[in-house]
């Protein structure tokens, strides 16, 4: 249990780390929006890794994560400056 907990505690602060990086102007939203099916994929696989061997659960983990992958898009559009 507490892996889960740790793991979607590091996983929650994505929003944060992709507005930070687009305000620097390292990394643009097209560029995590392009790596959507990645992201996707990996969401199950960390769901996989975090939780019991029920799929059920997985996929419980892996929606969340999903949610907050497009969230981290959404804080990166409005980090992000077009002058750039």
């Amino acid at each position: 249990v507490l892996i889960l907990v740790l793991a979607m505690g590091l996983i929650f602060q994505f929003p944060l780390v992709s507005f930070l990086l687009a305000k620097l102007g390292l990394v643009s939203p097209t560029f995590w929006s392009s790596k959507r099916k990645h992201a996707f994929v990996a969401s199950f696989l960390v769901g996989a890794i975090i939780t019991d061997p029920s799929v059920l659960t997985q996929v419980l983990a892996a929606v969340p994560i999903i949610f907050v992958y497009e969230a981290g898009i959404i804080t990166s559009k409005l980090g992000w400056r077009e002058d750039r």
